[in-house]
């Protein structure tokens, strides 16, 4: 079941009450949580014996969606505290395995198609490593879903999320243009001279990115239909190139986490290197754009 923006925001209206559209949010996360949790169990299982990537993606993007608008919207909804700390802990499972994912059927494969043969052979050990590491996420994701620990945090989310909504809060299009600048102005800010950030700082820029995404997402039934979709196609291109940055320095991190040799270690580093320049040079020009883009909240 996908996480998208339609999935959580089109059943809300622009006078809706922010503290409802919260409410909604977290009944429609948590119901593409279930489903695509649940789902994993029955999937067919890959030649590792794991279940199609997807379903935790998808569970992870809706964990994603529902922390983003709980931050957000935090002055006019009082979402209990105790519920943020456990849909953190949630959050962190199933972004140990959904790691684990990309490295095995992404990452590691991309690298052993680009680099020379010589190098591409001392792949495989590395490779088996990796997918027992995911076997090993995937296991600790099962017995955390099977918990009654999950069980009690998804009954409490649907409580929360059925309870009557406070109507005095202020209605969505009310709050978008002040709540939307203040995410676009952090994205910003924290992306001055971007080229020139230390990979965690880039990696700050693409969470920013993200909240400003899912802001958008949200207020969308409250802004002009056709700025609003090319204002977020723009972010959207921005995301895919934060990630693939982001996926160059897991993969640096990943191959010396699994004992790879410094031979190998070093043509992957050249690899990432001349691939991160093009990736940088792209992103900060992205970036630029959307800069320049006019914001469809702008009064």
């Amino acid at each position: 079941l996908k996480a998208n923006a339609r999935a959580f925001a089109a059943a809300l209206s622009a006078t809706e009450p922010l503290d409802a559209a919260l409410r909604h949010v977290i009944a429609q996360g948590t119901e593409i949580l279930l489903a695509n949790t649940q789902a994993i169990d029955a999937a067919a299982a890959d030649a590792a014996g794991l279940p199609d990537p997807e379903f935790v993606h998808q569970a992870r993007v809706a964990l994603r969606r529902m922390r983003s608008a709980i931050r957000l919207l935090r002055r006019y909804s009082a979402f209990p505290a105790p519920l943020k700390d456990e849909l953190k802990w949630i959050g962190s499972v199933l972004g140990a395995a959904r790691d684990a994912d990309v490295l095995v059927t992404q990452t590691l494969p991309h690298l052993g198609e680009s680099l020379a043969p010589a190098s591409a052979r001392r792949l495989p050990p590395l490779a088996r490593a990796a997918q027992q590491q995911r076997r090993s996420a995937h296991a600790a994701m099962k017995i955390a879903l099977a918990s009654t620990r999950f069980a009690a945090l998804s009954l409490a989310l649907l409580a929360w999320s059925a309870e009557p909504p406070d109507d005095a809060s202020p209605a969505l299009r009310k709050r978008a243009p002040r709540l939307l600048d203040r995410a676009q102005q952090r994205l910003a800010e924290a992306a001055r001279f971007f080229a020139a950030l230390t990979p965690t700082r880039r990696h700050e820029v693409r969470i920013l990115a993200k909240r400003l995404r899912y802001a958008l997402d949200l207020f969308a039934v409250a802004l002009p239909a056709r700025p609003t979709e090319a204002y977020g196609e723009r972010l959207a291109a921005l995301q895919d190139l934060l990630g693939a940055l982001n996926d160059g320095e897991v993969a640096r991190t990943a191959i010396a986490a699994l004992g790879a040799d410094p031979a190998l270690r070093r043509a992957v580093g050249r690899q990432l290197a001349v691939r991160e320049r093009d990736l940088l040079r792209e992103a900060e020009a992205a970036l630029a754009a959307l800069q320049a883009a006019p914001r469809p909240w702008a009064r």
